[in-house]
């Protein structure tokens, strides 16, 4: 039927453009629910972004504290005026040019970050580059029951990465894997460059992304970060950059390397099958309303290439080790964690999990009954008092989107061996008033960018499609993902990177905005002027 739709509206049957009429309709209706729902979570971020803000602190406990609103309100100000003097500026630079300045500080500052400090993986970092080294020896007891893998099976696409650097690094591989998270920064920059340049085409936007990544410091904390986050990320957006050209060309090798490049990034970081739902919807967004049928068959090929690429890994360690791989924790636990209070944070890592599994002698069926029980408990006493839920869910999301550096400076000093305490500057940076300057500025920062997407949904309103809220459909899917999941504020930096090239189409469509709204005031008044200067006879 939809095929004979599409088939009448071409031949011009009235009833064919009633059912075109329809389903462009219904391609709104879809379009502006997303966008209204991505807009009202911005909203939320952006408003407390101006009036609190959280802190983490040495033990990973998140602190709430009041914000100044007319600090916020005076920087936007500030910064929308000196937008509109730079207008000109802006649209005459080279974006090239300024790419290739921001890289060469990016592997400047970086280089020196990682062979000055040297700051040392512990924790789940350490661990699985202990697992990674292990393996090279030929030692796979971290897969025996109630070993680091055995719970936590998903981390083997990561122990692969750090097993294959470890082949040619040796005893330097943190370093090499922190020299690499440089390349993968570097990486994210130029492909969200890529990503800006396809949704919006306007230069001036371009000079303000890089503005804005140039100023980002949050990134910068995650470079000695020895985990899947930023290669992670790098491979999400490549698969991203690569799928929005297939829907503007048409080619469908384009679409294949996407989907590689996704399944790597999930490989890489569990949590980025969000970013594979995304691609699917919008794959199928593309087959539905621009009919365009290859669309249908590669909403299935990343979802393929993530099962054969995660089998494959699966497979490959069985064989070397000839052990069978475990399925790990029920994801039913995360959830039950999620939504209760803890020593750091409401929803935050509390241990419950691995207490559970641990007590239930890692019974997968018991486990899911008893966090099923304690998830239904949760939500009778939610619905008993739903203040209670609403301060929850509050204190839960402020915590983990709320905290200008997203962790950056706990994840470098998490009792970690470098060489950051036997320096004055890096004393000063993460613990005395070098740390307060850059926590004043990532704050502004955050709110910069909060509000800027949050003007560019309003103030786009009418031309948003499924192409163009891409990025924004992956942070809604974050966002509404740890409502029910773990909570932390590294989780949330991935997310942040992908709100910075709606962030700079909002304040240059805002600065445009402003300046001919005061152009007709101008002119307004000239005319009143002249016609008080000569009246009418």
């Amino acid at each position: 039927m939809l095929f004979y739709g599409v088939k009448c509206a071409r031949m011009g049957d009235g009833c064919g453009k009633g059912i075109l009429k329809k389903k462009l309709n219904l391609e709104r209706i879809l379009v502006w629910g997303a966008a209204a729902a991505v807009l009202l979570s911005l909203s939320y971020l952006a408003l407390i972004s101006i009036f609190a803000t959280v802190q983490i602190d040495h033990s990973e406990s998140a602190v709430f504290c009041q914000d100044s609103p007319f600090m916020h309100l005076l920087f936007l100000a500030l910064f929308l005026l000196a937008l509109l003097r730079l207008h000109s500026f802006l649209s005459r630079c080279s974006a090239r040019a300024f790419l290739v300045i921001l890289l060469v500080f990016l592997f400047s500052i970086g280089s020196w970050m990682v062979f000055t400090w040297k700051v040392e993986p512990v924790a789940d970092q350490g661990t699985v580059l202990s697992a990674a080294q292990a393996f090279a020896r030929g030692d796979f007891t971290m897969l025996d029951r109630g070993g680091y893998l055995y719970l936590y099976p998903h981390q083997l696409g990561l122990v692969a990465y750090f097993q294959l650097v470890n082949l040619f690094a040796g005893a330097n591989t943190y370093l090499v894997l922190q020299v690499l998270n440089i390349f993968a920064l570097s990486a994210c920059y130029f492909l969200l460059l890529g990503i800006c340049r396809i949704l919006f085409a306007k230069r001036e936007v371009e000079i303000l992304l890089l503005l804005f990544l140039f100023s980002a410091v949050q990134p910068l904390l995650y470079l000695s970060f020895v985990y899947g986050n930023l290669i992670g990320l790098a491979a999400g957006l490549a698969g991203i950059w690569l799928q929005l050209r297939y829907l503007e060309e048409g080619k469908k090798k384009l679409a294949f390397g996407s989907s590689a490049f996704l399944a790597l990034s999930i490989a890489l970081k569990n949590n980025h099958l969000i970013f594979l739902v995304a691609s699917v919807l919008i794959y199928l967004a593309d087959a539905a309303w621009k009919r365009r049928k290859s669309s249908i068959l590669f909403a299935l090929v990343p979802i393929a290439a993530n099962l054969l690429l995660g089998g494959t890994i699966r497979f490959g360690y069985e064989q070397a080790s000839g052990r069978e791989i475990a399925e790990g924790m029920p994801k039913v636990l995360w959830v039950a964690m999620g939504m209760q209070e803890g020593p750091r944070a409401p929803g935050w890592y509390n241990e419950y999990t691995l207490d559970l599994y641990q007590e239930v002698e890692f019974d997968a069926k018991r486990a899911r009954q008893e966090a099923q029980q304690a998830i239904r408990q949760r939500l009778k006493e939610f619905a008993k008092d739903p203040l209670e839920a609403f301060s929850f869910y509050y204190r839960k999301t402020a915590s983990m989107w709320n905290n200008p550096d997203f962790q950056g400076f706990w994840v470098n000093l998490d009792n970690r061996p470098s060489n950051i305490w036997g320096s004055e500057l890096g004393n000063s940076l993460f613990l005395g008033r070098g740390r307060d300057a850059l926590s004043a500025w990532m704050n502004l920062h955050q709110s910069l960018v909060y509000l800027g997407a949050t003007a560019y949904l309003v103030l786009f309103w009418k031309t948003h499609d499924f192409k163009m809220l891409f990025l924004a459909i992956i942070f809604l899917g974050g966002f509404l993902f740890h409502l029910f999941w773990e909570a932390k504020g590294q989780y949330a930096l991935t997310y942040f990177l992908l709100l910075f090239p709606y962030a700079a189409a909002g304040w240059i469509e805002a600065a445009k905005k402003v300046r001919c709204a005061a152009e007709r005031l101008f002119r307004h008044s000239s005319r009143a002027k002249k016609v008080s200067e000569f009246p009418e006879k």
